[in-house]
């Protein structure tokens, strides 16, 4: 989906969040339109000529900076890589260095700690997870084609109004996506496990990279952690060497 390419890295670290928030009020009525005509603005307003929908691959770098309560905030950078037909690998560098990375083939997911030189498999659940939050950034997927029983309705949050695209994983959470009545483009996603918010994104200042419209900010919140995302280069149809995808051998 379109409109995920930017924030596939904070999905991606889904498994690694902790704490929770309140729901905010909201007041809910029946949607105007379908889930179908829903999708299809949306594809209109993000990628009206189909680039990321018919793009191979795609490289995304973020600078991403973690606010702390005494210190100054941290800077750390994101490289997303991506290559059809489920490859991914999403890097965290600290000064240069790759500290992090989750890694996948489509079949097995790796987690790589580079200063501890150690790498490990995913479990068969985690892998499901991190999969289906992969699949929502893969170029030409919608979030019907990957959730079911997904339902719409108009929403009201203070002043302004969104469509909510309600995308309930089994007994798991639920993610919900707000996107913009007006503007078709999607400006918050939450993520809800028993009720509470334990993930909660806001995507700001929509920009054009090789004619397909993403945030450039994306705020996320979890417990008492507060990351921005700056997106600083975005490129389609990259190179890639399909060793990438592999983990390193330390």
């Amino acid at each position: 989906m379109k409109k995920y390419i930017k924030y596939g890295a904070a999905l991606l670290a889904l498994a690694a969040l902790c704490g929770c928030s309140s729901l905010s009020n909201e007041e809910l009525m029946p949607s105007d339109i379908s889930l179908e005509e829903l999708e299809k603005r949306m594809e209109e307003a993000t990628d009206p000529n189909g680039r990321y929908r018919d793009a191979r691959s795609f490289v995304m770098k973020q600078v991403v900076e973690t606010k702390r309560v005494f210190d100054p905030p941290q800077v750390q950078m994101v490289e997303t890589k991506y290559m059809r037909p489920g490859f991914f690998k999403v890097t965290t560098y600290e000064d240069n260095q790759p500290r992090i990375a989750v890694i996948s083939n489509g079949e097995c997911s790796w987690t790589v700690d580079y200063e501890a030189k150690k790498v490990k498999m995913l479990d068969a659940e985690k892998f499901r997870q991190v999969k289906k939050f992969s699949d929502i950034t893969s170029p030409g997927s919608k979030l019907s084609g990957i959730f079911s029983n997904i339902t719409v309705q108009m929403c009201r949050i203070g002043d302004k109004s969104f469509y909510k695209v309600a995308c309930p994983d089994g007994n798991g959470p639920t993610l919900n996506a707000y996107v913009g009545a007006d503007s078709c483009q999607i400006e918050r996603i939450t993520i809800v496990k028993d009720g509470e918010i334990v993930y909660d994104s806001s995507l700001k200042d929509y920009g054009l990279y090789e004619g397909v419209r993403i945030p450039e900010e994306t705020v996320v919140r979890s417990g008492d952690s507060e990351k921005v995302f700056k997106v600083i280069y975005c490129k389609l149809n990259s190179p890639i060497e399909l060793s990438e995808f592999r983990p390193p051998a330390f």
